[in-house]
């Protein structure tokens, strides 16, 4: 179980772990299961754990406010991708920082 760098999904609060989008009390239960069960391979489930609430406790929060037409069409976009507002919202700032930065180098 490869945890050095899994997916966070921070509007929802959780971690994608071998296919499966999960959260902190699912990790929490399978560990409990594991333990249980005399399994003490929990080393992969404890880091997740500990990656999913590193990214929720360090990502901030931003208030905009937006346009009805606009907050649709986000939504709308959102849906399409299967993206919650707030990730349609990341990738676009991102996207935009990315191209600001490309601007700079040429």
């Amino acid at each position: 179980m490869d945890v050095t760098s899994l997916q966070v999904d921070l509007d929802r609060e959780l971690i994608l772990l071998e296919g499966q989008w999960l959260s902190r009390g699912d990790l929490a239960g399978l560990l409990q299961q594991r333990l249980q069960g005399q399994d003490h391979r929990v080393a992969g489930l404890a880091l997740a754990i500990e990656q999913l609430d590193r990214a929720v406790k360090a990502a901030e929060t931003l208030t905009v406010r937006l346009p009805a037409e606009l907050c649709q069409r986000l939504r709308e976009l959102g849906a399409q991708r299967a993206l919650p507002v707030g990730g349609v919202i990341r990738e676009a700032v991102l996207a935009y920082l990315v191209g600001h930065a490309l601007e700079r180098i040429d």
